[in-house]
């Protein structure tokens, strides 16, 4: 169990630590930045101090995941309650995911742009399939003029 959830864990901190900017970018832009997230334990509460550890704490506007909203991505209420914490239409929201079925084609069937962080072979629905953080920071840039 240790040895699964240690792994899971430094490849999350490992993706976080890539595109550590998002957030600022989304700042910048006049953006909300909001977080939403699969847990088995951990509730926004918790995630609040591992984001202000992290120095992002002032850039993340909130978090919701799957224990605070009673259900697990691609459910209609963790995604309702993201686009209320965005507190903006699914149109002007952008939904940024690793995974097809469970972040980017929820999100399309409510009317979100998508992105997904994949390889470059890989097929997806998404509007726009990214591999690096200077991309989709680019992209973040484009889509906000």
């Amino acid at each position: 169990y240790r040895a699964y959830f240690g792994q899971k864990d430094a490849q999350q901190l490992a993706l976080v630590r890539r595109y550590r900017l998002t957030p600022a970018v989304a700042r910048r832009l006049g953006k909300r930045c909001v977080l939403v997230s699969n847990v088995s334990v951990r509730d926004a509460e918790l995630y609040a101090i591992d984001l202000s550890a992290l120095g992002w704490g002032e850039l993340v506007d909130d978090c919701i995941t799957s224990i605070d909203a009673g259900c697990r991505k691609p459910g209609a209420a963790i995604f309702d309650a993201a686009l209320e914490a965005a507190r903006c239409s699914p149109a002007a929201c952008v939904m940024i995911g690793n995974s097809e079925d469970k972040d980017i084609e929820p999100a399309r069937v409510r009317g979100m742009r998508t992105v997904r962080i994949a390889p470059p072979t890989v097929t997806s629905v998404a509007d726009v399939v990214v591999v690096g953080p200077a991309e989709f920071i680019s992209l973040l840039e484009r889509w906000s003029t």
